[in-house]
């Protein structure tokens, strides 16, 4: 039971970890949108410092240069 409630709260935190993270990808998509190219690159910096390997993060940076 202990174990199941331990996996539970792990899998709740990395949700919320992912979620935040997407919302900053969003974040930065609307800079991009609006031609703030370089609060856009901000983001996008913010949230691959969390997630280094997030492929389309690093795309969207690259448009955003």
């Amino acid at each position: 039971m202990r174990k199941l409630k331990t996996i539970a709260v792990l899998l709740t935190v990395t949700g919320v970890f992912f979620g935040c993270t997407r919302k900053q990808s969003n974040l930065g998509e609307q800079f991009f949108n609006q031609g703030e190219y370089q609060q856009a690159i901000k983001e996008y910096n913010r949230v691959l410092a969390i997630k280094p390997r997030d492929v389309e993060v690093m795309y969207n940076r690259g448009r955003a240069y």
